[in-house]
């Protein structure tokens, strides 16, 4: 009698082989995130270096730098169009460097107002002004995506007629110096009657940063010859997660202003330099390199910076992508010293209002 072969596998060797292929999946999922991660990476290298070209552009022609405020289709006198003078940001100011002339032709026309109703709640703004560029975007930015709608109006502060995209943007530019009403060296007065505290007037130096408010300081500019530091070790553009939409500004103590920049902090972890006055202020987890940050942004990923978290911020990992003077791109290392990030922001640090001004940059102190 003849006995059946069997030709199927035993209920053991499926499972073996079941087990197998869980292995090489479990294996493979961290690759593919692992590639994935640095396509975005490559995105956002390719990003941020297109937008320091640009100022390094803008620089070249006008021989000087952005400010993060600027004035912008400018018309004299006080009977003016509703649209003349309008409060405009350094993405607005670089528009033309990065192809984007038609948007800077309607953020140059007097008859186009930034806000088109301001009784609304939130104001309704002019969307025409307001295009989403993807070259502002980072895809590994948890904060961007494509919401729109009534709750992400009002936690942005602003809405506009037809829904469409917010101009999100994950980059961030070098705005210098902040001064805070806790520091030793703050001072409340306006001496110079500009409306403006004395305070935030002293930060206002070109040794402090790249991009300073040319809104309410006409006649400040900093160009190539004032990076006396080196272009190679001044930053132009950061990532922050915290950044929300390129187009919100506002003078140097408002927070609105932080929409879109990176400063610094009166503090420091290095010695004190001769006649500087002791920082009040402790270095906080949040005011580090990704201090937070990608906490914050689950949390709330429309949630404003404020002075703290207006610092360099990705959802890379480990560290941020940075945009250098000289146009050069570098990831920079999420646990560089507070006095080093301060150096990079600062083009002259002896001349700048840095607690350690006479710290000596090397560059083996921000390099892998």
């Amino acid at each position: 009698m003849k006995q059946r072969q069997h030709t199927g596998f035993t209920l053991v060797e499926l499972l073996v082989v079941i087990s197998i292929i869980a292995i090489l999946v479990g294996l493979l999922l961290p690759a593919i995130g692992m590639v994935r991660e640095n396509a975005r990476r490559s995105t956002c290298n390719n990003n941020i270096g297109q937008l320091a070209k640009a100022a390094i552009n803008f620089e070249s022609r006008k021989q000087r730098y952005p400010g993060y405020r600027e004035r912008f289709a400018r018309v004299p006198g006080t009977s003016v169009p509703a649209g003349a003078n309008k409060a405009g940001t350094w993405v607005t100011a670089i528009m033309s460097d990065l192809d984007q002339r038609p948007a800077y032709k309607l953020w140059s026309n007097p008859q186009l107002p930034l806000v088109v109703d301001s009784t609304t709640t939130p104001i309704t703004a002019n969307g025409q002004l307001l295009p989403s560029f993807e070259f502002l975007r980072c895809a590994s930015d948890v904060t961007i995506d494509d919401a729109v709608g009534p709750a992400v109006d009002t936690a942005l502060g602003y809405q506009t007629v037809n829904t469409q995209v917010p101009p999100f943007s994950s980059y961030a530019a070098n705005a210098g110096f902040l001064p805070l009403s806790t520091d030793p060296i703050w001072n409340g007065n306006d001496n110079n009657g500009n409306g403006i505290a004395d305070a935030y007037d002293l930060a206002q130096n070109k040794a402090n940063g790249i991009f300073h408010d040319r809104y309410a300081y006409p006649n400040l500019s900093v160009s190539m010859t004032d990076l006396e530091d080196g272009a190679t070790q001044t930053i132009l553009f950061s990532e922050n997660l915290q950044s929300t939409v390129w187009f919100r500004t506002g003078f140097p103590g408002n927070a609105d202003r932080l929409a879109n920049t990176i400063v610094w902090l009166y503090a420091t972890d290095k010695p004190i330099g001769a006649g500087r006055i002791a920082p009040s202020n402790n270095i906080t987890l949040e005011m580090r390199i990704n201090g937070e940050a990608d906490k914050i942004a689950k949390a709330n990923p429309f949630l404003a910076p404020t002075a703290f978290t207006a610092r360099p911020s990705s959802g890379h990992g480990g560290g941020v992508m940075v945009a250098f003077a000289d146009g050069h791109t570098q990831f920079l290392n999420n646990e560089i010293d507070y006095a080093v990030y301060q150096s990079l922001m600062t083009p002259d640090n002896y001349k700048s209002s840095m607690p350690a001004y006479n710290y000596v940059l090397n560059p083996s102190d921000y390099s892998d």
